[in-house]
């Protein structure tokens, strides 16, 4: 679900700049000269709250307990918040706040020409201007287009912009604002050519332009750079005013801040900042990291212990303290943007969010290339799910952002820095989702993926963990549902041969449940794109269908679900492509009797917590392992519901089976002792972190009043013991057939 962005505000043009002074330095970069200069800031700003009286820093006392600092951090945290919320997505563009401004700093080769690039670079949120120095080092020594200058941008609320306006800044920052920044100087201040002579410190209007910010344009070769906040809010800019960026039409963004809202109430301002999730932690990660030493050298030292600053170059570290930090008034070291302003910027929820927007627009229109770190550490491996989520949904519309080298029959890796733990490699483009005809009664997240909370969560709220137990009208409905699921996945099972592709058997079976009447239910479930999730040789689950050919010797698990007469039956299986190797059979054999082994005692009164207690040691005695991460559980009228069944030992599995309730067992079992899980970046598909095969089978359990029922047996299923019993409905009764692939 990509969201449309806001149009981002004009600004009041002055022609003035106070007498600011600004600290230069000597040029980081050999044959350029340095000036950093001083330009309006877009004005006014978007929000209420973005310029006020500025709070104090938050000074720790050299004494405070870690409770103490506990309060302190959560009384800063609910001020920030609590303007934000305040604030919300209403825009005030009232001229009746305070002015300010914006440093930059100009590198310009001594020997340019004019007809070489201009490279803009904004930095991540907490950073500096001066942490782009060891990239800029790196990027001059390629051979290529000469780079005549560089503009290093600096927000409003960061180094030495921070300041220059630290007594005037609120504490709501607008994502908007900063890419208003960046269009009022290309707009106002940046020559319209080209040139060597230096630039006055307090830069003067070059235009006197009016008008929509779309109006304008630029004839510089101009690549924008940026990295976190400022690739997002480049790519806002860009999107507002393609044009006023040059006619070469490309944009670089490294780690970009970016998330698919799953619900249209999340596209709101504020909206996760009130449910105290996700936004909230980054803000309160902030608050909390070290912002005092006794020296530089200390702080040096310091950051290249921390996770996060112990994966930066240690040339970009060393600009980071030697600019981003400074001496207090106590002598002390301390950062030079404030936390609280830092905090401030990740409070804006509703950027992450219009970003998508913007890259979703960009990338049909001009080159558009992401860099993700290929080992992401703690703080940007969320970011990384969520950017690749995006890619993944702009390339189901034809769009493609950084794909990775072409594979067989055109296709191509769209997560080409992601350490895979296996050879199998998603095949992209996605096609587009089946499109389900409006006389198939559909579940209630069909049309936008959203769930009713209250019906589909099971065990994760209070009151919500009830096993249901169905009546023999229901129980009747159910084995008719179950019947037509098993019908569907061994017919569609029998079209599994080399050559063909996971996307053939998705289109196969989707139109097989159509013919029946029956809703898929993997499609769009929490946007699940496909109708079926097809899984490959190390592919625990959820494996995606794309248009990878199936090879002699792979191993495929298709897990089939359908809806219909308002029930889901789920069911699935592991079957080999052609001949495949003693330890694919093997293991494949393993985990169907590992499943029947628990089907054996499912009987009432039984403890759900035993189902583990079958499987695990039937597959620890071949050298298998049982994964922990995934679960059988309840289905019916909702696909997932109470109970939760663990697959593996354990005491924390509650409750017993009675009559009446039907759930599923569907152990995942991994050829090696690893049980461990590891994801693509589609945000779905999850692999053995070992890269070793897996396998799964899944059945659904009606208990009865004196043992149990398949009811997705194959009509060839040997019940493993005797109070286990099979439906007496045939699989193929009464179902509409389809030509084979």
């Amino acid at each position: 679900m990509i969201q449309e962005r806001r149009t981002l505000g004009q600004t009041v043009v002055f022609d003035d700049i106070p007498s600011e002074r600004i600290e230069q330095r000597v040029s980081p970069l050999s044959g350029y000269r340095s000036k950093r200069h001083i330009y309006n800031a877009a004005y006014p700003r978007t929000l209420d709250g973005s310029t006020t009286i500025y709070p104090k820093r938050s000074i720790p006392h050299p004494n405070e307990s870690k409770a103490e600092k506990g309060t302190r951090i959560s009384s800063e945290l609910d001020e920030i918040v609590s303007a934000r919320v305040k604030a919300g997505d209403k825009e005030s563009m009232e001229v009746n706040g305070e002015r300010i401004y914006c440093v930059i700093e100009r590198l310009v080769h001594e020997k340019a020409r004019g007809d070489g690039l201009t490279l803009i670079l904004c930095h991540s949120n907490g950073f500096v201007k001066e942490t782009w120095d060891a990239t800029l080092e790196e990027l001059i020594k390629q051979p290529g287009h000469p780079i005549d200058e560089i503009y290093l941008f600096e927000c409003v609320n960061h180094g030495q912009s921070f300041l220059l306006n630290a007594s005037k800044l609120g504490l709501v920052f607008d994502w908007s604002d900063f890419s208003r920044d960046i269009l009022t100087f290309l707009t106002y201040y940046l020559p319209q050519t080209f040139t060597s002579e230096d630039l006055p410190t307090k830069l003067p209007l070059q235009h006197t332009r009016t008008g929509p910010w779309k109006n304008f344009e630029n004839t510089r070769k101009i690549t924008p750079i940026g990295h976190s906040l400022g690739g997002t809010s480049l790519a806002l800019a860009y999107a507002e005013a393609p044009k006023l960026f040059g006619p070469e039409g490309s944009l670089i963004l490294i780690d970009p801040i970016i998330r698919i809202p799953e619900h249209p109430l999340e596209f709101k301002a504020g909206a996760q900042l009130k449910t105290g999730l996700k936004t909230q932690i980054p803000a309160q990660l902030a608050l909390k990291r070290r912002d005092r030493w006794a020296t530089k050298e200390e702080a040096f030292k310091t950051m290249t212990k921390s996770a996060l600053f112990s994966q930066f170059d240690k040339r970009a570290l060393q600009a980071y303290v030697e600019y981003g930090t400074m001496e207090d008034e106590d002598g002390n070291v301390t950062l030079v943007t404030d936390k609280l302003q830092e905090a401030a910027v990740f409070a804006d929820d509703l950027a992450f969010f219009e970003g998508s927007s913007a890259i979703a627009e960009l990338s049909t229109k001009i080159k558009v290339l992401v860099v993700l770190a290929s080992k992401p550490g703690p703080i940007t491996a969320a970011n990384d799910v969520n950017m690749m989520k995006l890619a993944a949904a702009l390339r189901q519309s034809g769009s493609a952002i950084g794909a990775g080298e072409p594979l067989e029959d055109g296709a191509y890796d769209p997560f080409p820095n992601h350490p895979y733990t296996g050879k199998l490699r998603p095949h992209y483009p996605l096609s587009p989702k089946s499109i389900v005809p409006d006389s198939i009664t559909k579940p209630d997240y069909a049309k936008d993926g959203t769930l009713n909370f209250i019906k589909s969560t099971y065990g994760l709220a209070k009151g919500l963990a009830t096993i249901k137990r169905l009546s023999p009208e229901e129980i009747d409905t159910m084995r008719r549902v179950c019947r037509l699921g098993r019908y569907i996945l061994d017919k569609t099972a029998q079209q599994i041969k080399p050559g063909v592709t996971s996307d053939a058997l998705d289109k196969y079976m989707h139109k097989l449940a159509i013919e029946n009447g029956s809703y898929p239910s993997p499609l769009n479930y929490h946007g699940f794109p496909k109708s079926v999730c097809i899984s490959v040789n190390e592919v625990i689950c959820h494996g995606i269908p794309d248009k990878r050919k199936f090879k002699e010797g792979d191993i495929v698990n298709l897990d089939i679900s359908v809806y219909k007469d308002g029930f889901h039956t789920d069911l699935n299986a592991t079957y080999p492509v052609g001949s495949v190797d003693d330890a694919s059979k093997k293991l494949i054999e393993v985990t169907r009797r590992s499943l029947d082994n628990a089907i054996k005692i499912c009987k009432p009164g039984t403890p759900f917590r035993n189902i583990g207690s079958q499987i695990q040691p039937t597959c620890d005695k071949e050298g298998f392992s049982v994964v922990k991460t995934y679960t059988g559980h309840g289905v019916g009228r909702e696909f997932h519901q109470a109970p939760t069944i663990l697959h593996h030992e354990n005491m924390r599995s509650k409750g017993e089976m009675k009559p009446g309730q039907i759930f599923t067992i569907e152990p995942m079992v991994n050829a090696s002792k690893s049980y461990h899980v590891d994801h693509w970046n589609d945000n779905w598909t999850a692999v053995t972190r070992d890269g070793v095969r897996s396998a799964q089978f899944e059945e659904t359990i009606l208990i009865t009043e004196d043992g149990c029922e398949v009811l997705t047996a194959a009509d060839d299923y040997v019940p493993p013991a005797e109070h286990v019993k099979i439906p007496t409905i045939k699989s193929d009764q009464d179902v509409i057939s389809i030509q084979d692939i």
